[in-house]
């Protein structure tokens, strides 16, 4: 018992002095845990969450002014969260500059960059092993992640009224549109407001956003009329932020800061009585065969307000079936276009209406003055169309640029355009798909973009810097983002066909800017005309590049003793020729004198560098009783860029590209040598050719019942419209048959010997101003355009339009190697062009129809006007 004894107090004094070590060495902070020994063992501090969001693949759209933060899974010891361990690099090898902070309350680590992040760029966040918790514990290893910044950051692109602006209606609204989509929690009374300068008193206001229009707009309240003869400042803060967070670059922004919005407008005397009117829609009322997938678009006289135009405002119904289509309504301020796509593709072969009600108003409150309106009350918009069997798979195109790629000593004061195949989505042309860089710089350009969907033309216009940089090389992107109503995307010069592209040209300025006010420089129908045809229209050519949003109904105006004639304006960017058609579906009133005038100055028409016409242009024509010369209906077979009757289509060479269908009523097997973005029909590597639609045939596979009608109504409208170029009066043979050398004016012409040839030199078409011209051409039995080794061409001057000529073929054409030729050429035994085993391209800006027999191509490019 007394050895027991012994032992135990003897343990008992070791374990005592144990515990005095290990007290004493707490005490003097060793870092040795108490209880388990080495310090934090199995406690390793880890990163729980981040902002930005870190995953597989990165996030994307992250605002420029975003603040980056970690939160641990512990306590950290603060001294070691500093800019050393936390790091950001904008791309991966430059660093930002930053501060770091860290909350002990929360565990969270936050990283603010000195200045705004670089736009659309990946950035690499990093938190090292430097970093150690409460214990001394460091992180298991570096906790590494991206995220890609905002493309940028929002733009004001639009304000009504613009900036500068006088004479302004008292009871307008005000409203801006931005670059992208906007927060709209961040749009409000605080953010966007309205000041009387000349009174010095701020105006009360009502604030709303408009998502799908991207607009925000102020109604005054207090006074609702504003005071006539008084400058007010408008002003949008930097507040205002896109839906990432990015505040507004407004235009006293300093790169890359945010900045206010800030413009000044004048009003005038007297309020906005005037109603506004749809000039334009898509489809045309009374269209028939329109492609089931196509969405529907009403575009407006002038501003509307957006938050007026929705589902209830614009709807769509099939009237064959008696029942309301379901869809999705957009506004699109910068073309002042609404939108309406259905929900699903609609019914094929069925009628339907479109109805844009009079509840849509314009920024002064007018309700609309549709077509089943009784003046001076507002009304309804209301058309009509039916569908055919196929949808649109045809890629839309950028047809014209300006600058023309690859120009050189363009003003420095130009804007930029681009005019399309075909009627556009507004809403998909924007500060994001259509950019310009400067590349001798490596800067970008931000402008103010618009889309004039009547002449089908897009146009940047430079707001910093403006003018743009003497003698540099800027280069111009429109993205595959923007698609036709249909939903097609761009097929620019980058895409290969069937795919989509991008289209980009480069233009190279001189030293000084345009200041040269452009001239009409012919006019149709011609000064003092008379027994003009009814169904003429008027067009006025222009000397150069026209800004398209400056030519509508106020600044081409045609009056009938006095009164206004109603009518749409619109402006073929190729020609430089704007015209006026009349609203009357017989066109103008008989054996009348009219007067037509095209606006100068401020109110006017301009050129692309904001040069306005020096002085008003006007003419008067007098019309006779009889209407025009009209083109033939094309129905389905308008759709489609070569069509080969019931034996088939061939391609020989690796260039040939169709622009539109291509189809036949024969079986698929007798399709060769093409590829749409469905299906391959017998293509080998020296024979591939690409449809920028889609290729209809009979069975077998790929060919179905459905597919085989769709070709099979092409044919009957082919045939129906080859003979009523047949049964027109027959005109005159000029030069007995041979075309070639020869200048022609609109008309129809007929070879006394049954043959047409364009082979002793070139053919010019001349429209005289007159953008609706026909040509017709009939021929008994063949065409032939070019000779071996002797390419020969069809010109266009003043207005003519590849869509308005038409070639009527007893038998076959043949377009010889490296030809191009113009217009929709319908032939019963079929269409050869080139020859095989040629390289040189051949092209036809029209359709290669053969009503019963094949089309053969070799290197060709079809472009279906």
């Amino acid at each position: 018992m007394i050895s027991l004894h012994k032992n135990l107090v003897a343990i008992k004094g070791r374990v005592s002095a144990l515990l005095m070590v290990v007290l004493l060495s707490a005490c003097s902070g060793s870092g040795l845990d108490p209880i388990l020994g080495t310090p934090g063992a199995g406690r390793v501090p880890t990163v729980t969450a981040t902002t930005p969001v870190a995953s597989t693949p990165a996030v994307t759209g992250v605002s420029v002014d975003t603040r980056v933060t970690v939160t641990f899974s512990e306590p950290m010891r603060a001294a070691t969260i500093n800019s050393t361990s936390f790091t950001l690099a904008c791309p991966a090898a430059v660093a930002v500059p930053s501060t770091v902070s860290y909350d002990v309350a929360t565990n969270v680590a936050t990283l603010t960059p000195n200045a705004p992040l670089p736009v659309a760029t990946t950035c690499v966040a990093t938190v090292t092993a430097a970093a150690l918790d409460s214990t001394g514990i460091p992180l298991a290893s570096a906790f590494v992640w991206s995220f890609v910044t905002d493309v940028s950051r929002p733009r004001v692109v639009l304000t009504v009224p613009a900036a500068n602006a006088v004479g302004v209606p008292t009871n307008t609204a005000i409203s801006a549109t931005f670059s992208e989509a906007m927060n709209p929690a961040t749009i409000s009374g605080t953010t966007f407001t309205l000041v009387n300068t000349t009174l010095g008193t701020a105006v009360a206001g009502t604030v709303t956003y408009t998502p799908g229009s991207l607009t925000a707009t102020f109604t005054p309240t207090a006074p609702a009329t504003l005071p006539n003869g008084n400058q007010f400042t408008a002003t949008i803060t930097s507040a205002a932020t896109d839906v990432a967070g990015s505040g507004l670059a407004g235009n006293t922004a300093v790169a890359p800061a945010a900045g206010n919005h800030v413009w000044t407008f004048t009003t005038g005397a007297a309020p906005d009585t005037t109603r506004p009117i749809v000039t334009l829609t898509v489809p045309t009322p009374g269209s028939a065969n329109v492609a089931n997938n196509t969405a529907i678009s009403a575009t407006f006289s002038e501003p509307m307000n957006a938050g007026t135009i929705s589902a209830a405002s614009f709807t769509l119904t099939n009237t064959t079936l008696g029942t309301a289509v379901a869809g999705t309504v957009s506004y699109s301020a910068t073309s002042r276009t609404a939108t309406f796509t259905p929900t699903a593709a609609l019914a094929s072969n069925s009628q339907f209406a479109a109805t844009v009600s009079a509840a849509v108003t314009d920024l002064a409150g007018n309700g609309l003055a549709g077509n089943t309106a009784v003046a001076p009350a507002a009304g309804n918009h209301v058309w009509t169309f039916g569908t055919g069997a196929a949808p649109d798979t045809t890629r839309p195109t950028v047809n014209v640029t300006v600058p023309a790629a690859g120009a050189v000593g363009v003003a420095t004061n130009s804007a930029i355009s681009a005019t399309f195949s075909e009627p556009m989505n507004a809403s998909t042309i924007n500060a994001a798909s259509f950019t310009l860089t400067n590349t001798t710089l490596g800067s970008t350009v931000t402008g103010a973009l618009t889309y004039d969907a009547g002449s089908l033309t897009a146009t940047f216009t430079p707001t910093q810097p403006t003018p743009l940089a003497n003698a540099s090389q800027y280069t111009a992107t429109i993205t595959s983002a923007v698609t036709d109503l249909a939903g097609n995307a761009l097929a620019g010069n980058a895409a290969v066909p069937p795919g989509a592209g991008n289209h980009v040209w480069t233009f190279t300025t001189g030293a000084a800017a345009d200041s040269t006010p452009p001239t009409v420089t012919a006019v149709s129908p011609a000064a003092g005309s008379t027994g003009v045809c009814v169904t003429a229209g008027a067009s006025a050519t222009f000397s150069e590049a026209m800004d398209p949003a400056t030519i509508n109904n106020s600044t081409f105006v045609i009056t009938d003793g006095g009164v206004v004639v109603p009518g749409s304006v619109s402006y073929n960017a190729a020609s430089g020729v704007a015209t006026f058609v009349p609203a009357n579906a017989g066109g103008f009133a008989a054996s009348r004198n009219f007067t037509a005038t095209v606006v100068s100055g401020n109110a006017g028409v301009k050129d692309l560098a904001g040069n306005a016409l020096a002085v008003d242009r006007v003419w008067s024509f007098t019309t006779g009783t009889q209407p025009c010369l009209s083109a033939p209906n094309l129905g389905t077979a308008a759709n489609f860029g070569a069509f080969g009757g019931g034996a088939g289509v061939t391609n020989q060479g690796v260039n040939t590209v169709i622009g539109g269908n291509l189809g036949t009523t024969a079986a698929c097997t007798l399709i060769t040598g093409f590829h749409d973005a469905a299906n391959v029909y017998t293509e080998t590597p020296l024979n591939r050719g690409g449809v920028n639609g889609s290729i209809y045939c009979g069975p077998p596979a790929p060919g179905t019942v459905t597919t085989l009608a769709i070709a099979t109504q092409a044919q009957a409208d082919a045939q129906a419209a080859y003979n009523t170029l047949a049964a027109l009066p027959p005109g005159s043979d000029p030069g007995a048959g041979q075309l070639g050398g020869r200048v022609l004016t609109a008309g129809v012409y007929t070879s006394a010997g049954g043959t047409f040839a364009i082979t002793g030199g070139n053919l010019t078409l001349d429209a005289q101003g007159d953008a609706n011209a026909i040509w017709v051409f009939q021929s008994a039995a063949a065409l032939t355009v070019g000779l071996p080794a002797i390419p020969r061409s069809v010109f266009l001057i003043n207005g003519a339009q590849a869509k308005n000529v038409f070639w009527q073929v007893g038998s076959a054409a043949r377009i010889e190697d490296g030809s191009t030729m113009v217009g929709t050429i319908i032939a019963p035994a079929g269409v050869t062009i080139s020859t095989a085993g040629q390289t040189v391209q051949t092209t036809l800006v029209g359709r290669a129809i053969g009503l019963t027999a094949s089309v053969t191509v070799v290197n060709t490019t079809i472009v279906a006007p």
